[in-house]
């Protein structure tokens, strides 16, 4: 496919991506569930389809929001345990496909002791957090939620250094990553705490803004080669 063919199918996949999210983040505002649920799946159906015409040679990206894609589904009946726990676990995939993604985009190219400074950041981080967690949950739950906030923290900070090191673009996965974790946090708030007004329509628009950002953090450096 040509450069101008994929910056035009991005265009398009992006124009239908910001319809179909305005059209869900409508429905979570008025709090109509049974139409937000309708197009729930849609954006990111959409996402993935435009991932894989425009970067084929990329599987792990459009992996990634192909899990986001299977999270989405299983949460429509998130109050179902199995349904929350296979959804989020379809989420973490889609996490480690997009860390992994980003790392060989840089083809390894930096010094062995940054992986120790990341790692060792975002590990007392998330250890700083456990206690927290604690507080609502099992401890089970907790050592596999601290997991996947782990997860989230090596994106983010990963995003940071990489849009310093190699592209500006990848500030974009980085705030993705910010929003992730805002949007995360009002799930467990949710689901362990206690409802709010309007909840899915915050949690969907911070994580479908997320998910555009992350994605586009990704590919802007590939479409530029």
């Amino acid at each position: 496919m040509s450069y101008e063919a994929r910056i035009t199918t991005a265009i398009i996949g992006l124009i239908l991506f910001i319809i179909f999210f305005l059209i869900e983040v409508f429905f979570g505002f008025i709090e109509d569930e049974t139409k937000r649920k309708r197009f729930k799946i849609i954006p990111l159906l959409i996402a993935s389809i435009t991932i894989i015409i425009i970067a084929p040679n990329y599987p792990l990206i459009y992996m990634g929001a192909i899990f986001g894609l299977i999270g989405d589904a299983l949460l429509i009946k998130e109050e179902k345990k199995i349904f929350f726990l296979l959804g989020t676990l379809s989420f973490f995939l889609g996490h480690i496909c997009y860390l992994i993604a980003i790392i060989l985009e840089t083809n390894f190219n930096f010094v062995w002791w940054y992986i120790f400074i990341i790692i060792g950041s975002c590990f007392f981080v998330d250890l700083g957090l456990f206690p927290l967690l604690r507080k609502f949950s099992d401890k089970t739950t907790c050592i596999c939620g601290g997991i996947y906030i782990f997860t989230l923290l090596m994106n983010l900070v990963t995003g940071i250094t990489f849009s310093v090191l190699y592209s500006p673009f990848y500030i974009l996965f980085s705030l993705g990553y910010a929003l992730f974790m805002i949007s995360d946090s009002m799930v467990m708030t949710k689901n362990f705490i206690k409802q709010f007004k309007r909840d899915d329509f915050y949690i969907m628009i911070t994580y479908l803004l997320a998910q555009i950002l992350l994605i586009s953090g990704l590919l802007c450096p590939i479409l530029i080669k």
